[in-house]
């Protein structure tokens, strides 16, 4: 009986044995669950399914929260089929449960897993498929396990699996029976309190300009009156007329654009209360405080009415509030960060203190002027004359009757055309003036500015006033009261903006033949994919012929921070830029400043003494141009470069060919030294690529510093192993992709339109699964299911919220009916989209065009040929890497498609329809 274990005091929920249908023992044992008579409870016999398992509500009344406890137990022996149909019915009750606070505890007597392994986002942890199975399940919850007591077999049967983050767990002596060694008695302490977060203030103005309601009639009007001709004539340079074009901007301004009071970064209330229910909580609290003085029956009926009426209107609120952000989420992704944010009740970002080299501050003030300390201290400053000869000496590979630009004119047409099609979403610059003020007066601002920007080319002198950049700082994820944890993100005047987005197609054009085919960051048609598809398949070639590659990864100290101003106009120069185009671009570079904000704080202004301009048009093509003649000094290795990441490949035959290599690191170092760039040794590494059983042994330096070895390397997005099997990538992306889907069906339960769910599910998890496929994609039939249990998952919530749960159980059919396809059939569009693109120059990639081996027939054939002709390969690796298979499957699906002719659209369409 239950009194026999908790007298009158507990609530007792018992699920014996024998309703379990997958017990072998029927004879005694089950689940119970003893609740305290202070908390409200509540069994959910809905939610219980054939295993032994209980599901109960339980409402803390101090804290005004509840949560829902899980108590199960898995009986021995649990296979993959057991566990997953299990953790399956756990997540359709997750589906259905508004509760966000879970807890289940339990034994599934899955015991291998290293849970403290699990618990390091630093280990990429390899389980068992039980293992797997469990892990993935609670990565995709958000739950953790706390459970950390061994039994005396060294093991961990008994789980606690939560997403709260109050929980402890800890062995207990607090004994109601003799204790089992296989589980131990455990003590769960959850803290229920929510936390004092504290957050820096806001120092936001009181009021603001509210340019969505300006009579901007008046204003083009005020700005066409202007003789601009005229009021520039006055002006004794660049920097005079831009201060005057500001003066009669801001004048109109003033007089035709409204001002609207801020809003608090805390709101007394969530941001989908309207003023009705507002006042009718008002009205509601009147009465409640008159009823507790006179206790009125007739003032507790009106309490009561209008509480109804309060209930159904904020509900009624609620769903046109997420109506909104649903009709508006597609052409806005900022309306889904904005209903995010209203769920954390308008935290801030920062905390309340922030420290930097032992200087700790709540001001915030100094807070603002240690981040711009720590940003500035990466700059250098610019090198002495006398490295000028050495640079010189450095670009000899550089062809000298090189075409010249010195001179540029801007055309008003395109600077109309330009300040169109800006994006209407985006904030304001240092001058704060937004895009939708500039936009909707395009035609009255390009005159004015016609002028300026072609006076600036004229004289080789750029704006003063568009030199100031504003900083806002953002967490990379670690310490956020950590300075040196922050990175900077430059927001510029959007005039600046447009002036390099006109100029950027002039600079490009000069330097497209110049720039070097190793290079693939931010060049147009050229990507990651681009090259990462050259780097593996160099690799797979060499491993398919059982050689050895090793492979050295560098690390550019803040490469675009510390280009050398001289350096680069030196380079420019030689390029064949002269005039006033060399003389702007050198005024673009220099004297350039920045200030940092935060929540409303500014610091003082900070010089910027080297690098690129961050958040820049121009910045990226011209740090490209700073590093363009470093490939070409690299004779015995192959060079990848994207942007600053540079890695050099060489096939080792012998000890001979590694010092080779270690040559083309010294050059590589002598050529830091001469253009101001710093090496960081420490994070330098090397790997070897091969699947020999003698591998030749090296070791590299740089700076006198040895090199570590690593077995497997994160390059740009894709994780790479020694033996190129990719399993450490397929590992990491299920578990990126688990949580990224967990976190879209817990924030996607209030939407409606399935439509929106997709759109969600496709943007933070299908992205994941499918970046660079054309790189690692899976052949092994265990890794394909593996992939595609992500989605399976997210058709079933898909399947349960459109009500077709029962009548389409097969995933299949699922599919068919939501209009989604498979993964690996998209791994077969993606793969033939790649390979358009690369044969009909839609991807500038001349490394990888030259694999493709085609067929020319020397008659017309009474049957369509097969258009390519796969390389021969000796090894499972060499077979599946990427250039054999986008031939072999071109070649199959080459009698409904030509993709000499067919248009992209076109193309994309046929592989559709004859994949599924």
């Amino acid at each position: 009986m239950n009194n026999e274990l908790f007298d009158a005091r507990y609530n007792i929920i018992r699920r014996d044995r024998e309703s379990s249908k997958y017990s072998y023992k029927k004879d005694g044992g089950g689940v119970i669950v003893a609740v305290s008579n202070k908390y409200n409870c509540k069994r959910m016999l809905q939610w219980e399914s054939d295993f032994e398992d209980i599901w109960l509500t339980i409402e803390i009344p101090n804290h005004k929260c509840s949560f829902v406890l899980c108590a199960s137990y898995l009986p021995p022996p649990v296979d993959s089929s057991l566990l997953k149909k299990y953790l399956k019915h756990c997540n359709r009750v997750f589906d259905s449960c508004k509760n966000e606070q879970i807890c289940m505890i339990g034994d599934y007597n899955v015991s291998s897993i290293d849970w403290d392994l699990v618990n390091d986002a630093n280990v990429n942890y390899k389980a068992s498929t039980l293992g797997e199975i469990l892990i993935d399940f609670t990565r995709l919850n958000n739950f953790k396990q706390h459970n950390s007591i061994l039994n005396n077999k060294g093991k961990i049967l008994d789980l606690v699996l939560t997403n709260m983050a109050g929980c402890n767990v800890s062995k207990s002596f607090n004994e109601l029976s003799k204790n089992d060694p296989l589980h131990p008695t455990l003590d769960i302490d959850i803290d229920f309190k929510v936390s004092d977060i504290v957050r820096l203030k806001s120092n936001q103005q009181k009021t603001k300009l509210n340019y969505h309601k300006g009579d901007y009639d008046s204003i083009q009007a005020f700005l066409d009156d202007i003789d601009w001709d005229t009021v520039f004539s006055e002006c004794n340079n660049v920097d005079d007329m831009v201060r005057v074009f500001y003066e009669k901007l801001n004048n109109a301004i003033q007089q035709h654009v409204p001002t609207v009071k801020s809003t608090s970064n805390i709101k007394k209330y969530p941001v989908w209360f309207n003023k009705n229910l507002i006042n009718l909580l008002k009205e509601k609290n009147k009465l409640r405080r008159k009823f507790k003085i006179f206790k009125n029956p007739l003032d507790e009926l009106s309490l009561k009415l209008i509480s109804k009426r309060c209930e159904k209107l904020s509900v009624q609120c609620y769903n046109e509030y997420t109506q909104h952000i649903e009709d508006n989420i597609k052409n806005n992704p900022k309306y889904f960060w904005s209903y995010l944010k209203s769920k954390k009740k308008g935290l801030g970002s920062y905390p309340g203190q922030l420290s930097y080299e032992h200087k700790t501050s709540d001001s915030g003030v100094e807070i603002c002027d240690m981040f711009a300390e720590f940003f500035s201290s990466v700059y250098g400053t610019n090198s002495s004359e006398a490295n000028a000869g050495v640079v010189t000496d450095c670009l000899r590979l550089v062809e000298k009757h090189a075409d010249c630009m010195g001179t540029l004119h801007l055309n008003i047409n395109d600077i109309v055309t330009k300040l169109k099609s800006l994006d209407i979403s985006k904030g304001p610059g240092p001058d704060g003036i937004p895009p939708i003020f500039i936009t909707r007066l395009a035609s009255s601002l390009a005159k004015p500015l016609h002028t300026i920007y072609n006076k600036s080319l004229a004289t080789g002198s750029f704006p003063m006033a568009w030199k100031t950049a504003k900083v806002v700082p953002v967490s990379k994820g670690g310490d956020d009261t950590l300075i040196n944890e922050y990175r900077p993100i430059s927001i510029l005047t959007i005039f600046s903006k447009v002036f390099e987005l006109l100029v950027y197609p002039h600079i490009h054009n000069h330097f497209r033949r110049h720039f070097s085919d190793h290079q693939h960051g931010f060049m147009k048609s050229r990507s990651t994919c681009t090259n990462l598809v050259s780097f593996v398949e160099f690799l797979s070639e060499a491993i398919d012929e059982h050689r050895q590659v090793d492979v050295v990864y560098t690390d550019f100290s803040k490469a675009f921070d510390k280009v050398d101003h001289k350096n680069l106009i030196k380079k420019l120069s030689i390029y064949g830029i002269f005039g006033s185009l060399l003389l702007w671009l050198g005024s673009y570079l220099t004297d350039r400043n920045f200030y940092v904000v935060v929540n409303g704080f500014q610091s003082r202004n900070y010089s910027v003494t080297s690098g690129v301009p961050q958040g820049s048009h121009l910045g990226p093509i011209l740090f490209n141009i700073f590093i363009n003649d470093l490939p070409g000094l690299l004779q015995n290795s192959t060079p990848f470069l994207f942007a600053d990441d540079l890695k050099l490949a060489k096939v080792i035959k012998s000890a001979d060919e590694s010092i080779l290599l270690q040559n083309d690191l010294n050059v590589l170092n002598e050529w830091c030294k001469i253009n101001g760039m710093f090496l960081n040794a420490k994070k330098c590494f090397y790997i070897r690529f091969t699947r020999n059983i003698n591998e030749i042994l090296s070791t590299y330096n740089i700076q006198s510093n040895t090199l570590l070895e690593v077995t497997t390397v994160r390059d740009l997005g894709v994780t790479l192993d020694k033996k190129l099997t990719f399993v450490p990538h397929i590992d990491h992306i299920v578990k990126k992709s688990n949580k990224a889907l967990g976190f879209v069906l817990r924030n996607s339960k209030a939407f409606r339109n399935p439509n929106t769910k997709i759109l969600l599910y496709n943007a933070f998890v299908r992205s994941v699964l499918e970046y660079c496929s054309v790189v690692w994609r899976p052949h092994y039939s265990t890794h394909i299911a593996r992939i595609e249990r992500i989605q399976k998952r997210f058709v079933g919530h898909l399947s349960y919220f459109a009500g077709i749960l029962n009548k389409k159980k097969q995933y299949a059919d699922r599919l068919d009916f939501l209009k989604i396809t498979s993964l690996e059939k998209r791994r077969d569009l993606l793969d033939l989209s790649f390979l358009f693109k690369i044969i009909r120059n839609r991807i500038d990639c001349p490394q990888i065009l030259s694999k493709f081996n085609f067929l020319v027939p020397r008659r017309l054939p009474r049957q369509p040929i097969k258009p390519l002709c796969p390389p021969h390969r000796n090894t499972v690796l060499g077979f599946n890497s990427a250039i054999p298979r986008l031939s072999r499957l071109l070649n199959k699906c080459s009698g409904s498609i030509d993709i000499h002719a067919d248009s992209l659209f076109k193309f994309k369409n046929t592989i559709n329809f004859s994949i599924n």
